[in-house]
């Protein structure tokens, strides 16, 4: 809702029967879905960068301003700790002079984690179960950045990437792309396959507990493929 020259937000929590149970008044606007923790705290971040935690009746633990915008979701790491991705924008010809990840302790406290050579789009970052985590920056090149936040390697896609990377059980990554090719790398930033579609890609891939992969693709279809890049089956939504 607009409030003279304010721009306000609402998350709202509704019970399984879609009745309201709480809302939250935010400030400004929220570009990506909130996340979860296994105690059921919510994490959100405003597009002008602030970053906030509550609790599951709705009521705030804590907030932290980032350095920048944020675009995109944060994500979580076993300890708690969140990484949100950030852009310094210079507001008179809207570029971006610095792009990065903070790490933010569960009480709330961020530092500076990571920085890029380059901008950053409105994906999210993904985190595996070794505490790496791996980006897309806007000029498309997929960042690999290790637990102690140095880099661990960047290799440079040949076409923008819209959807979020995804990891399966052994670190490899996977990702969409806007020329339709579904990519697989390894933790070492190795390509292991790519598929064509014949469509542009701009959804993030889902992994399953066998460890298939399933993407979408706007030729209309929907890919299943294992983890060696086989595709097993594709049905025609429209």
């Amino acid at each position: 809702t607009r409030e003279g020259t304010s721009l306000e937000s609402k998350l709202m929590c509704l019970n399984e029967k879609g009745i309201l149970k709480w809302n939250f008044k935010i400030e400004g606007t929220v570009k990506s879905p909130p996340i979860t923790d296994s105690y059921g705290n919510i994490y959100l971040a405003t597009q002008k960068g602030e970053v906030i935690a509550l609790n599951y009746r709705g009521s705030e633990i804590w907030r932290h301003k980032t350095r920048g915008y944020v675009l995109n979701s944060p994500c979580l790491d076993s300890n708690g700790n969140l990484f949100i991705v950030y852009s310094v924008i210079n507001l008179k010809n809207l570029k971006a002079v610095e792009s990065g990840i903070e790490k933010i302790s569960s009480y709330g406290k961020g530092k500076n984690f990571f920085k890029f050579l380059d901008w950053h789009n409105q994906t999210s970052p993904v985190i595996t179960a070794e505490g790496n985590i791996y980006v897309i920056s806007g000029t498309n090149n997929l960042y690999a950045v290790n637990p102690d936040g140095s880099k661990k390697w960047v290799i440079s896609l040949s076409s923008p990437a819209k959807g979020n990377p995804a990891t399966n059980r052994k670190e490899d990554i996977f990702l969409g792309c806007d020329d339709g090719t579904l990519k697989a790398y390894n933790k070492e930033g190795k390509l292991l396959w790519r598929y064509k579609t014949q469509g542009s890609i701009e959804s993030s891939p889902l992994i399953d507990e066998k460890g298939l992969i399933y993407t979408g693709s706007n030729d209309g279809y929907l890919y299943c493929f294992t983890t060696e890049g086989n595709k097993k089956w594709s049905f025609y939504i429209g």
